[in-house]
């Protein structure tokens, strides 16, 4: 059973997709290219999260430097009037 592209770019993952597999899946016989693309999906996902993980943290570090830069800044200012 196959799909026109359209058709299959329409379709929903939760329900359709994995509908479509389920009633699929037990007629069909699996090599293990199937497992090696669920591990390269998996990795994919790990690597993804691992990216947000660090965006967020360099997100955060870049608020702390400019807050630790104004108060630097401050301080120099501070100390140039006394």
């Amino acid at each position: 059973m196959s799909f026109k592209i359209a058709d299959l770019r329409r379709a929903t993952d939760e329900v359709d997709l994995v509908r479509l597999h389920d009633e699929v899946a037990p007629h069909t016989m699996v090599g293990v290219d199937y497992y090696l693309e669920e591990l390269q999906r998996r990795d994919f996902v790990r690597a993804a999260e691992s990216s947000e993980k660090l965006a967020r943290a360099a997100a955060w570090l870049s608020v702390v430097s400019a807050a630790a830069s104004v108060l630097a800044l401050l301080v120099s200012v501070i100390a140039l009037f006394r």
